[in-house]
């Protein structure tokens, strides 16, 4: 009778551990989120909250084994053991891991900064143990394995607030240079998000059928893409509106060219 007793009283008191533990946890990594919110570097603080958050529901896991009368020190060597088996089973997310800590000391990029990995473009949200998380143009969410961020080419638009932009457009041989250049700049330099201070441009950049030209400037980098979107639409309706015409198309109907 003592000795179902005696287990009742762990259970419950594993199981007030368990909750315990588990509430604090989240409380923890609320808690630095708050407290550090502000920060600008947000990424150091999502990553910061969800190490803490982790080490502490290790520890509750600890205090559950001592709980059940495991030993201290057979904890440590199985907890070393099982670390040991575990980095070797999961080297990728082990690499993960090493990852987020090498984007956090070396800050490629931060919460906030508008980036291009892999075939993804999209804004920061957070930076965690193993990935990170971006939210694309389109508003979907986009979860990227750390690893996979240090080991590719990351093009961060937002380092110097600025974004230089290249939009290329093919018109007909027989148009006026002088006159799309002037419709052309006159465009950007009404355009909100172009950056009047930095050099724009509008040069021919290759010959074809007609020639192929370079409409060239920097917008600002909190407002990319969009803005590279609204110049083109601005591009065009002043093209239209000052008929500059597109190369003429060789139509093919019923086996005779039109």
């Amino acid at each position: 009778m003592f000795e179902i007793n005696t287990w009742i009283q762990k259970g419950i008191t594993i199981l007030i551990i368990l909750i315990v533990g588990w509430i604090v946890s989240r409380f923890v990594k609320s808690l630095i989120l708050r407290l550090i919110g502000k920060s600008p570097d947000q990424g150091a603080v999502t990553f910061l909250a969800s190490a803490a958050s982790l080490l502490i529901k290790i520890m509750v896991i600890v205090m559950i084994l001592e709980q059940l009368g495991v030993n201290s020190n057979v904890i440590v060597g199985a907890f070393s053991a099982c670390t040991l088996g575990i980095s070797l089973a999961l080297r990728s997310n082990m690499a993960d891991v090493a990852g987020g800590m090498q984007i956090i000391f070396t800050r490629p990029f931060l919460v906030g900064d508008f980036v291009k990995v892999l075939d993804h473009e999209g804004t920061i949200q957070r930076i965690e143990i193993m990935y990170t998380v971006m939210e694309t143009v389109g508003h979907t969410e986009v979860i990227i394995p750390n690893s996979k961020l240090v080991e590719n080419t990351i093009t961060n638009y937002s380092k110097d607030g600025k974004v230089f932009i290249h939009i290329p457009m093919t018109l007909s041989a027989g148009v006026d240079t002088q006159k799309v250049q002037a419709t052309f700049y006159q465009v950007m330099r009404e355009d909100p998000d172009v950056i009047q201070n930095e050099e724009m441009d509008v040069r021919i950049d290759s010959l074809e059928s007609g020639f192929r030209l370079g409409i060239y400037c920097a917008v600002h980098s909190d407002r990319y893409p969009k803005a590279e979107a609204d110049l083109k639409k601005r591009l065009q309706e002043a093209r239209i509106k000052a008929e500059i015409n597109l190369p003429s198309q060789t139509v093919i109907v019923h086996g005779q060219v039109n």
